[in-house]
């Protein structure tokens, strides 16, 4: 079976676009998805609906902050069973350990791990293969809402100790500094935020020990009744993020180094609810948006680091991904950092 992914967080991106006086009709139905069942609040939907989703919301809004403000509309127990264990948790850490435990009841694509061994605890946001990459709005996402809702439940307006992101720095960071109160590191090996030991202790307003054992026994339930997640996906992400650069993200190559013929990976996919022509565009445009936000790198040398033989290919690709060209792209994102500034 497929991986399943919550709909809260589709919900949200959907709403701040709504805001923004986008059509989100339009936006749902590029990516394949019916209204009623992303607004369902006991929808899951697939991988590749989520996916299409966030790329057709990122793709088509002028915000490049779209997904820290998206963390900011979702209320209080949107998430259900996981915001409320983390309120019913007696300590900050205590509930974000929680949240480690059973963040597959998100998204069991992802993986948030503590690590306690320094001289600040700190969570680092992955996924269960190695070398597997989480995108960038992911973590703009998940850290902001970590941050937002650990604020309420301990009353108090703390800042982390720090914050880490993978990607480059944008060219404005005013909403990061809003939302986090501390400037971001950007480019880091890996998705961080470090907490004061203070921070880290600090009373969630948990006192009802027997409500607390009650909602972990459901979350350990929904756990356990969760489809086992498609590892397939997540290893041609991968198998193609590597080729990029100049490379041969073909599926020919691709289908090697995964011991795999052409006909028996594009199967395999089918299998999993996509093919990979729509894979390879996902991993090029998430790379895409990365590369065109940095004013430094030519429209030449994303082509090339896209791994497209000619950058007219890559002009055509991307404007069928998101309606504009890699050159307007670049333009409305100075345009909005402008205005901002």
């Amino acid at each position: 079976m497929q991986a399943v992914v919550l709909s809260v967080a589709s919900r949200a991106v959907l709403e701040a676009c709504e805001q923004l006086g986008m059509d989100i009709d339009g936006v749902l139905q590029r990516a394949g998805v019916d209204r009623a069942t992303v607004y369902d609040p006991d929808a899951r939907l697939t991988p590749a609906q989520a996916d299409g989703i966030w790329r057709e919301a990122m793709g088509r809004s002028p915000d490049p902050d779209l997904a820290l403000r998206s963390a900011e509309a979702v209320p209080f127990g949107a998430y259900a069973v996981l915001d409320y264990l983390v309120a019913a948790s007696p300590t900050l850490g205590e509930g974000l350990r929680r949240v480690s435990t059973y963040f597959r009841l998100v998204d069991p694509r992802g993986e948030i791990r503590i690590s306690e061994t320094g001289e600040r605890p700190k969570l680092v946001f992955g996924t269960p293969q190695a070398g597997g990459k989480i995108p960038p709005p992911a973590q703009q996402y998940t850290w902001a809402i970590l941050v937002l809702r650990g604020r309420h439940v301990t009353r108090k307006a703390w800042a982390p100790a720090r914050v880490a992101f993978t990607f480059p720095e944008p060219p404005q960071i005013g909403e990061y500094l809003r939302i986090f109160g501390v400037k971001p590191e950007f480019g880091a090996a890996e998705a961080e935020i470090e907490f004061a030991r203070e921070t880290w202790s600090l009373p969630a307003g948990g006192s009802e020990p027997r409500l607390l054992s009650i909602l972990e026994s459901h979350a350990r339930l929904l756990i356990e009744k969760l489809p086992v997640a498609d590892e397939l996906v997540a290893g041609v992400e991968k198998a193609i993020t590597s080729e990029l650069s100049g490379g041969d993200p073909s599926i020919t190559r691709i289908g090697r180094k995964l011991a795999m013929s052409p006909r028996t990976l594009q199967r395999r996919l089918a299998e999993a609810g996509t093919n990979y022509g729509a894979v390879l565009d996902g991993v090029r445009l998430e790379w895409a948006k990365m590369y065109l936000a940095q004013p430094g790198v030519a429209l030449c040398e994303v082509s090339w680091l896209l791994g497209f033989s000619e950058q007219s290919a890559f002009n055509r690709s991307f404007k069928r991904w998101t309606g504009l060209s890699p050159g307007r792209y670049r333009q409305q994102l100075g345009g909005v950092a402008a205005a901002r500034s």
